[in-house]
């Protein structure tokens, strides 16, 4: 009587009982298999899920943006070289008033703008004076970069945040 209990466990399936069929103690750890997963276990994986899903947005939007920007550089750099180009082809030199830049050759994604903070000036030889421009987001960022010799581009670099040393 050492090794037999009277008592069943409610719920655990006990080998030594004659009574009870094969198949229902077919578990993992001696309790009957159970059909789907409990309220619980939906609500815990459901709140990792959205933890997941809050941390992930922020991130994506910001490189979604990052990648706008250095679109929105591009298309000013390459407006800036062909109005060089331009201006060195006619032998004819050019300058642009402070204020914002509406051109239909200036390549922006929708919603962003240009403004030259003084005036540029290209001189026939090609070779601009120096300036200033900033690009401002739909969300209202802004990026100021000076415009000026040799290459008359608007330097852009994505910086990191913390300074590797």
């Amino acid at each position: 009587m050492l090794g037999k209990s009277r008592f069943a466990f409610q719920g655990r399936c006990d080998q030594r009982e004659p009574s009870r069929q094969r198949g229902a103690c077919d578990s993992v750890w001696g309790f009957a298999a159970q059909a789907g997963f409990s309220l619980l276990e939906v609500l815990i994986t459901l709140s990792i899920l959205g933890l997941a899903v809050a941390i992930v947005i922020p991130s994506m939007s910001a490189v979604h943006e990052r990648q706008q920007v250095h679109e929105a550089f591009s298309g000013v750099n390459a407006w800036l070289a062909a109005q060089r180009l331009s201006v060195h082809l006619s032998g004819v030199g050019r300058s642009h008033s402070a204020g914002p830049v509406f051109h239909p050759e200036l390549q922006l994604p929708a919603g962003w703008s240009v403004e030259f903070l003084s005036e540029w000036r290209i001189h026939p030889s090609g070779v601009c004076g120096p300036s200033a421009v900033r690009i401002s987001s739909p969300r209202g960022r802004i990026w100021q970069r000076v415009v000026g010799p040799p290459d008359c581009r608007a330097a852009f670099r994505i910086q990191a945040r913390h300074p590797v040393n």
